[in-house]
């Protein structure tokens, strides 16, 4: 039987990542704020393990390959996640590290 491991491996990804997006959809509303030129979202109720109810996060716009997560006020940064939902701790602490923050 062939198989194509690489291929099913991609396949695995992209539906994780699908799953995340559906799932964000349904407890998000988009907020008039941009950061880096990317739309802020705001969280109705709480998403998975990192996202709280009240929680502001954008994609990253360099990359779009990770969603960076402010608490309520935008002031501190909760998390950086990656597309498939999973902690990026090295992130975090670099954004953390950097004091980054949204807009008023």
């Amino acid at each position: 039987m062939f198989q194509m491991p690489g291929l099913w491996g991609i396949w695995l990804s992209s539906l994780k990542k699908l799953v995340l997006v559906v799932k964000l959809k349904r407890y998000l509303k988009k907020t008039s704020k941009l950061y880096q030129g990317q739309s802020v979202y705001l969280a109705n109720k709480p998403v998975g393990d990192y996202i709280q109810k009240g929680d502001q996060f954008y994609l990253d716009a360099k990359h779009k390959d990770h969603i960076e997560v402010f608490d309520s006020t935008g002031t501190k940064v909760r998390a950086v996640l990656n597309l498939d939902g999973s902690f990026n701790d090295a992130k975090t602490k670099a954004a953390k590290a950097e004091g980054r923050r949204l807009p008023k």
